[in-house]
């Protein structure tokens, strides 16, 4: 009928492991797909891109402040960072 509640779970790559680098290989053989089917999760694999530009060649998600260069603080550990908000 629709009504399954389900929960969701946000999946972070690594370093290099972005479409770029190596298409939906992670997103496929990472073991949450069928884990999650089995436990109603739906999981969302965002993708962060390579950029020459923000000094992030290997698309790594922003754990050194990337996104933020006009801090000294590092937000990715408090979960105050550009990308971690988008994720919220």
């Amino acid at each position: 009928d629709g009504t399954t509640a389900c929960k969701l779970h946000m999946s972070f790559h690594g370093c290099s492991q972005d479409q770029t680098h190596i298409g939906n290989e992670y997103a496929d053989h990472a073991g949450f797909n069928t884990w999650a089917e089995a436990n109603n999760i739906v999981v969302v694999y965002p993708y962060a891109y390579p950029n020459q530009l923000k000094s992030n060649p290997n698309a790594c998600w922003d754990w050194w402040g990337y996104t933020d260069p006009s801090t000294t603080e590092v937000n990715y550990v408090l979960q105050s960072g550009v990308q971690i908000q988008f994720a919220k």
